[in-house]
């Protein structure tokens, strides 16, 4: 799918430009989800559904953020999957499909941590892999700020 489809097809809609400071101020909510998380598999291992739903939580917000850096906002119908599709194809970066692909299991996997009847258990592996996809998406945006703002640097 392409930015056109998902415009077409109501998942996404053009938006009047933000401001970067409420840019930045999104970030650093996601950032606070993010290190939320790490400190509490951290401290609480047996609270790693919490973790990973603060991981996914973080992941969504700063994607939320990209999208509104470029314009764009996802709309309610398939809001978490237009994020990441959409984060995927305005970075247009073909070196990072894996974290993609990752960053959609983890969707998933949080999807049906929260809607199925069976509970998913969360392994020290997939957290700590989260933790790692969710810093690299984080640097990613964070760069593509940074640009934008041409002034500061975010704190990650």
């Amino acid at each position: 799918m392409n930015l056109q489809k998902l415009l077409e097809q109501n998942f996404l809609k053009k938006v009047d430009p933000v401001s970067i400071s409420q840019i930045k101020k999104r970030f650093e909510t996601g950032m606070s989800y993010l290190n939320t998380a790490k400190e509490l598999f951290k401290n609480n291992p047996s609270l790693s559904q919490v973790a990973y739903t603060n991981l996914y939580n973080a992941v969504r917000i700063i994607g939320e953020t990209f999208l509104l850096l470029n314009g764009y906002k996802a709309t309610i119908n398939q809001h978490h999957k237009t994020v990441i599709q959409t984060c995927q194809l305005l970075m247009d970066a073909t070196d990072m499909e894996t974290l993609f692909s990752r960053l959609d299991r983890m969707r998933k996997s949080r999807n049906a941590m929260d809607y199925d009847v069976d509970i998913l258990d969360v392994s020290e592996a997939m957290i700590k892999q989260a933790i790692k996809d969710a810093e690299k998406f984080a640097h990613t945006i964070q760069i593509f700020i940074e640009e934008k703002d041409g002034q500061s640097k975010l704190k990650l």
